[in-house]
């Protein structure tokens, strides 16, 4: 399990947590699942199958919980275990985006990157770093469902800061980054389709 180091970035970040389980097992994921918040005080995030016939589980709360929690979804992952990942003081921006009940407003002369890693794991800890570097703001962010396992992000800003984003992502995921770009001044019809798709997975959030 890849642990993250306490590290405050330029900007202020919560005392939250956030931990990570991916199986080979659907049905002992489910069961994993349910032990883990029966262990502890914290938030299931995602619960489901994804891509290719494996199971993801994300919780969040106080780093002790997630702590305490993870503990025991590890343990009862046994001999199932594809990743997990253990992350204390993550950026409350990225809770927010992978549950789609926030993200950013594209300013008239912002920029965009798009950030695509080879799974969850390395897509949180990269959008953690980006958003803790830089003033940008999250459009959108995708974990492993119907894109082969494979995670990405899209953030929005000033090109500097869009920039430095990318740079701070590379800086702790670079070997696990299959590609990074930056559009600048991006056409209307492309973020009326950026938009129209975040605000639908926003609806049939759960």
């Amino acid at each position: 399990m890849y642990v993250e180091k306490y590290h405050l970035g330029k900007h202020e970040v919560k005392n939250d947590a956030m931990g990570l389980i991916e199986v080979f097992s659907i049905a002992q994921g489910y069961f994993i699942a349910d032990s883990m918040v029966k262990k502890a005080n914290v938030n299931l995030i995602e619960i489901e199958p994804i891509c290719s016939g494996k199971f993801l589980v994300i919780i969040d709360g106080d780093v002790e919980s997630v702590s305490e929690s993870m503990k025991e979804g590890l343990e009862n992952a046994s001999g199932f275990i594809v990743d997990s990942l253990f992350l204390p003081y993550i950026s409350p921006k990225v809770t927010k985006a992978i549950r789609g009940s926030e993200g950013g407003k594209k300013g008239e002369n912002d920029s965009i990157a798009v950030v695509e890693t080879i799974n969850v794991a390395a897509t949180i800890l990269s959008a953690d770093a980006s958003v803790k570097a830089a003033e940008v703001e999250f459009l959108d962010i995708r974990l492993a469902n119907g894109i082969g396992g494979k995670a990405f992000y899209l953030l929005s800003g000033d090109l500097n800061d869009v920039e430095a984003s990318v740079e701070a992502a590379k800086g702790v995921q670079g070997d696990n980054i299959l590609n990074s770009i930056i559009i600048q001044n991006p056409h209307l019809d492309f973020l009326k389709y950026i938009w129209v798709d975040r605000v639908s997975k926003m609806i049939f959030q759960v």
